[in-house]
């Protein structure tokens, strides 16, 4: 697998996208943690479970399924922290959740990722595997090639992760352009200030301009036309 900093870094460059007026707080934070949490999978095998069994490491917590439901289930509660957006806060968490899975495909080392767990326990690889797996363990990473993991991550995982930070951008950018609606009212619901080139007069009635001449007198009407408010 990768080291934990990169896919936390995958799933707080995620989190950019929901603008940040619409971010409940610890947004970006909570998805980098739950970006690297599927390794806490590794608890199951303290329990006896096997490597290759369907909770084993790599497994479950690797799964589309998983990563649907944690999605699913992180709606309401976004929207109860206060999230603007909440559905597409739940997309990202989902899509922080899955990146997980998406990122070991590419590991060198292991067995493979449990992708469609519970419905198939086929475990997936990549056919291209440049990435070096990291140790679980957070002594063996800092005391062994714990450089070298970092150095190879920021070469193979750093650039697709500016790619998804430029994307994030665009979503967020394109939630935060606002259409207008034609009849009065902008895309939030409020009502629009009078037409240009009117203003309303101290009686209360809409001052128009207009021009022309009064056909009885042949003057100049130049001015205003005051219309009841």
């Amino acid at each position: 697998m990768p080291s934990a900093f990169a896919h936390a870094a995958v799933g707080a460059t995620l989190a950019t996208a929901l603008p940040t007026a619409a971010r409940p707080r610890l947004f970006v934070s909570t998805l980098a943690v739950l970006a690297a949490a599927p390794d806490l999978d590794v608890v199951f095998h303290t329990l006896g479970v096997a490597y290759h069994e369907p909770l084993g490491h790599r497994g479950f917590t690797h799964s589309i399924f998983f990563a649907v439901f944690v999605g699913a289930t992180s709606v309401p509660i976004w929207r109860r922290w206060g999230a603007k957006r909440s559905a597409l806060a739940g997309v990202l968490t989902g899509a922080a959740v899955l990146s997980h899975g998406l990122l070991d495909l590419f590991t060198d080392a292991g067995l493979g990722i449990g992708l469609l767990l519970p419905f198939d326990e086929t475990r997936f690889f990549a056919p291209f595997r440049p990435i070096m797996t990291s140790p679980l363990s957070v002594s063996a990473f800092f005391q062994g090639r714990g450089l070298t993991i970092l150095a190879n991550e920021a070469f193979w995982i750093g650039p697709p992760t500016l790619v998804l930070a430029l994307l994030a951008r665009a979503v967020r950018d394109d939630w935060r352009r606002a259409p207008t609606v034609h009849d009065g009212r902008d895309a939030l619901g409020g009502t629009r200030g009078p037409a240009r080139g009117r203003r309303r007069g101290s009686s209360g009635t809409i001052d128009r301009p207009s021009r022309g001449r009064d056909r009885s007198t042949g003057e100049s009407t130049h001015g205003v036309d005051r219309w009841p408010r």
